[in-house]
C-alpha cells in the first residue's frame, strides 16, 4: 500500500516506576464482559461471528536482564500482563500502546488535470465537465499496487458524496453521461472525472478526492452488546463484493482505550482468525511458562508464537 503525501502520527505512551508492583485498573462494579474467555477458545467453539477474544494471545520475552510481555490487542505491554518491561527487579514501562491518524482521501488538487471538455445545454449552460491526469493514474498504481477504491466528491467535514462502481465507474470517456463519475483509462494512463458545470480538480476548494481503502469499508447495520453488526451482503464475509460499503473518512485510533478489566472494548483488536495464522490454541502460556514467575500452570491463554517452540507456531503456515 502506497503512504506517500500524508503523515502517519505514532505516540508511544509510557510511565516510570522504581518498583515493579502491579497497579492495575480499577474494578467497576457491574460490568459484565461480553467476551468473557472461560477456557482457551478453541475453534469453533462459538458461533458467528466468533469469539473475537479467541483471537488474543500472548507472548513472553524472558531471556536476559530486559524481560517482558507482549500482547496482539490493545496495549503491547500492559500492567495487567506481568512482566511489564521490566529491567531486573525494576519496572520502567507501565503500559506501552499505539496511536495513529491518517486521511481518508487524497486531494485532486494535488495532482495535474487537464480539460478534455465541457458540456452545455441548448441555453450555454455548463452541465458539466470531464478531466483527465496522468499523475492521479500514476498515484492510483504506483509500486505495482492499486492505492485508492473510488473517487469522492463534495468533501466536507470528513465525508462527502460517494457511489459504487455500479453507478459512479465508467468503463470509457464515451459512457460518461453526468458530473460525478469516473474512468480509469488503461490504454492512455490517464484517471478522467466528470464534475458538475466547470468545477476545476486542479483547485483545492473543488472538494474531489482519491479514496484511500481504509476509508472505504462496509457499513455499520447496528451496535450490539457483543460485536458491530456490518452489511456483509449474502454471503456475510468481509471484504467481497457483495458488501454494502460505506465512506468513513478519516480513521485515527488509539489501541487501547479502555477503562473496563479486561479490556474486551479496545481500539485494536488481533486480525480474524489470528489464533490459526499467527500462533495457535493448543498451547496455553501454563504449559510453557507455568513453572516461571509469570503466571501458573492452570494459565489456558494462549501463546503467540515463539521461535524457540514449535509447538507454539501457527498451524495454518507451511513454514
Amino acid at each position: 500500500m502506497l503512504f506517500q503525501g500524508f503523515t502517519i502520527i505514532i505516540n508511544v505512551i509510557f510511565s516510570s516506576f522504581l518498583i515493579s508492583e502491579n497497579i492495575k485498573r480499577p474494578s467497576l462494579p457491574n460490568i459484565i464482559d461480553p467476551f468473557d474467555l472461560q477456557n482457551a477458545g478453541k475453534i469453533g467453539y462459538h458461533p458467528f461471528p466468533t469469539n473475537p477474544m479467541s483471537d488474543r494471545a500472548r507472548g513472553y520475552l524472558l531471556q536476559g536482564k530486559a524481560q517482558t510481555a507482549i500482547l496482539n490487542y490493545g496495549n503491547y505491554i500492559d500492567i495487567e500482563v506481568s512482566p511489564n518491561g521490566a529491567w531486573g527487579k525494576y519496572s520502567y514501562l507501565y503500559e506501552v500502546s499505539f496511536f495513529a491518524g491518517v486521511p481518508g482521501h487524497s486531494y485532486s488538487s494535488k495532482y495535474s488535470w487537464e480539460n478534455i471538455e465541457t458540456i452545455t445545454n441548448d441555453e450555454g449552460i455548463s452541465m458539466y465537465s470531464m478531466w483527465q491526469s496522468h499523475d492521479a493514474y500514476s498515484a492510483w498504481f504506483a509500486n505495482g499496487d492499486t492505492n485508492f477504491v473510488g473517487i469522492l466528491f463534495d468533501a466536507e467535514e470528513d465525508y462527502g458524496r460517494w457511489e459504487p462502481d455500479s453507478v459512479a465507474k465508467k468503463t470509457s470517456l464515451l459512457d460518461i453521461n453526468d458530473g460525478y463519475q469516473w474512468v480509469i483509462d488503461n490504454e492512455t494512463s490517464h484517471l478522467i472525472i466528470s464534475t458538475p458545470g466547470q468545477l476545476d480538480p486542479n483547485k483545492s476548494n473543488s472538494r474531489i478526492g482519491l479514496i484511500y481503502p481504509w476509508a472505504l469499508r462496509p457499513k455499520l447495520i447496528s451496535r450490539e452488546d457483543q460485536f458491530d453488526y456490518y452489511n456483509y451482503g449474502k454471503d456475510q464475509k468481509e471484504w467481497t463484493s457483495d458488501d454494502h460499503y460505506y465512506y468513513y473518512g478519516a480513521n485515527t485510533a488509539e489501541s487501547c482505550l479502555s477503562y473496563f478489566s479486561p479490556t474486551f472494548n479496545t481500539d485494536w483488536h488481533a486480525s480474524t482468525n489470528s489464533r490459526i495464522n499467527t500462533h495457535n490454541t493448543e498451547v496455553s502460556a501454563g504449559d510453557l511458562f507455568g513453572e516461571t514467575y509469570v503466571t501458573d500452570p492452570s494459565d489456558e491463554y494462549p501463546l503467540l508464537a515463539h521461535y524457540r517452540y514449535g509447538s507454539t507456531w501457527p498451524k495454518n503456515s507451511t513454514h
